[in-house]
């Protein structure tokens, strides 16, 4: 075979690549789970202190943009019943804007919702994953929560997101941070106050793909592609003449 044709072959091999997409994998986690601790997030809490309050931590996008396929956290479930759905929010720009004592803390804010929704899960131990609509996230800081509503929870106190002590965390920050999202109101989660939960990170986690440049060959790749495919159907021809 020939050093053109090899060159040839070589393009569409590379064009082929560039089209396939990477496997899912963890690209946030908070970290194994402390079963020792755990912090109340969910809405229509009638039977715990609190009528609704979202517990938030926040995770690292770095570089190059994720696609996410599904979220995840593990729950300390002591109610019943347990509804079917838990639900998820994605925000940037939270910080905290008081401590859990009700002092004042300079620059607090809720932040701006990106993403959420909600759907059925799956259970693995204490691990519920929510599949989600693909979507992107762009480098930043972000803040995640996945709640449950227990409007018709009748036994039991509450659910809540297990703490952990950051072994096995990936892109997250590790800040003993995390943000309790009290007093929201409406289907969207509006209002509230930010409220720092203080020497504790919550094990929420995000699994999707890093998308690793175009998926589509530019078009100077497909210029080559195109004219080498050309080359070689010219050949066969002549060879069959």
């Amino acid at each position: 075979m020939s050093s053109w044709r090899c060159r040839v072959i070589s393009v569409a091999a590379s064009a082929v690549a560039l089209a396939t997409p990477l496997h899912a994998q963890t690209l946030y986690y908070g970290g194994d789970v402390n079963t020792n601790l755990s912090f109340t997030s969910g809405v229509n809490l009638s039977l715990a202190h609190a009528p609704n309050q979202l517990v938030f931590d926040n995770f690292v996008v770095g570089g190059l943009p994720w696609q996410v396929t599904s979220v995840f956290a593990n729950i300390n479930v002591s109610v019943s019943p347990f509804p079917s759905t838990l639900s998820w929010e994605i925000r940037s720009g939270m910080a905290p804007g008081q401590t859990s004592g009700g002092t004042p803390i300079p620059g607090g804010s809720v932040g701006t919702v990106v993403q959420s929704g909600s759907g059925a899960y799956s259970v693995n131990s204490t691990t519920y994953t929510i599949p989600v609509t693909p979507f992107a996230l762009g480098p930043g800081t972000y803040w995640l929560s996945i709640y449950s509503d227990l409007a018709n929870a009748t036994s039991g106190l509450t659910s809540a997101s297990y703490s952990t002590s950051g072994v096995n965390s990936i892109n997250a920050p590790g800040d003993q941070m995390a943000i309790w999202l009290v007093g929201v109101t409406g289907p969207t989660n509006a209002g509230g106050v930010s409220e720092l939960i203080s020497g504790h990170d919550i094990s929420y986690g995000v699994n999707g793909t890093v998308l690793r440049g175009t998926t589509t060959p530019e078009p100077a790749t497909w210029t080559l592609l195109i004219a080498g495919l050309a080359a070689i159907g010219a050949t066969a021809r002549r060879r069959e003449s």
